[in-house]
């Protein structure tokens, strides 16, 4: 399966039946499924700043969103990774996400 801009990643986890989808090294879309059934999504959108972050993050709360990870630096994924995370009503996962391209160069 190929959505217009997005790759498939080459990591498929059978256990899980999970596959990602995204650009580069940044997932936009994964995917999970298990004997009960498919799992809650992760759905990752790209900001274009830090700031941008925040302000999704606080859109989503507004909007009924529970926190699941406050907006700032998650340099234990990769060096110049920000993001925030939002619970939607139904329990997927809202990332939003800035790559800081300085701190990341391709």
């Amino acid at each position: 399966m190929q959505a217009p801009g997005f790759q498939e990643f080459i990591f498929f986890d059978p256990a899980s039946h999970g596959a990602g989808f995204g650009t580069g090294d940044v997932t936009g879309l994964l995917i999970f499924e298990d004997a009960l059934g498919p799992r809650r999504m992760h759905l990752c959108f790209a900001a274009t700043s830090a700031d941008q972050v925040s302000a999704a993050y606080a859109a989503g709360i507004t909007a009924g969103g529970r926190d699941s990870g406050a907006p700032g630096d998650r340099t234990h994924y990769a060096p110049g990774y920000s993001a925030a995370v939002v619970l939607d009503p139904d329990g997927n996962t809202i990332e939003f996400l800035f790559r800081d391209p300085l701190m990341n160069p391709a």
